[in-house]
């Protein structure tokens, strides 16, 4: 599964790939002091993982955060 899950404050958004993504997000929240929300969750595997983040690379901030343009 693919997720895309958005930082409140800065409003970064995270792509990624999980088995399991609402679990994915506990874990990132426990290592992110801003309050994090899963905006969308698709079909997916790690090749479409990294065909979004070739996408959207013009985007990128940092690692697999991206700013919401």
């Amino acid at each position: 599964m693919l997720y895309f899950i958005q930082a409140k404050k800065t409003g970064l958004i995270k792509i990624g790939f999980s088995t399991n993504p609402k679990d994915r997000c506990s874990i990132l929240k426990s290592f992110n002091a801003d309050k994090l929300r899963i905006l969308k969750i698709i079909e997916g595997n790690s090749r479409g993982e990294y065909d979004l983040h070739k996408r959207f690379r013009k985007y990128r901030h940092h690692n697999e955060w991206y700013y919401p343009n």
